[in-house]
């Protein structure tokens, strides 16, 4: 079994999604994330993650300099990358 500090270091953490406090533990928060991750990957573009949850180009650079939300991205990154194995 995984530990969820690892997973998500700031434990408690949000994201703003239209206009709504989403905590990147909840299942919308954690699909975010998983997007967030293909969009690092270049799977996902930034134009249409905006349109999946309804960000300005705006809101969706400042989601991406918060710390929380580029840790929980890197350890999803980190865990698709063992899962692919």
């Amino acid at each position: 079994m995984s530990n969820p500090a690892v997973l998500n270091p700031h434990p408690g953490a949000v994201v703003i999604l239209r206009g709504i406090s989403i905590p990147l533990e909840s299942d919308v928060g954690s699909a975010f994330v998983s997007d967030g991750a293909r969009n690092q990957e270049r799977l996902f573009s930034d134009q249409r993650l905006c349109e999946k949850y309804g960000l300005t180009m705006a809101g969706w650079a400042e989601i991406a300099q918060n710390q929380a939300f580029r840790l929980a991205v890197a350890a999803e990154r980190e865990r698709r990358v063992w899962a692919a194995r």
